[in-house]
């Protein structure tokens, strides 16, 4: 069963889990944002979705050390 690491992290830490093997990856996760239209599109709309992208991509915070 495969479990996002901030439910499981004490447990990693502990050794009572284990991670997946090195190099083991599971399937990247799309996330749409989905607009009427790119030439109406608010400023606070596109600064959101900047922020998202920005904040969802590479290691989740939980998993830096």
């Amino acid at each position: 069963m495969c479990q996002p690491t901030f439910p499981i992290g004490p447990d990693l830490r502990a050794g009572r889990m284990v991670a997946l093997p090195p190099g083991y990856h599971l399937p990247d996760i799309e996330l749409l944002a989905v607009c009427p239209s790119r030439r109406q599109l608010r400023a606070k709309v596109r600064a959101m979705i900047d922020f998202l992208a920005a904040e969802l991509s590479g290691t989740a915070p939980w998993d830096k050390n």
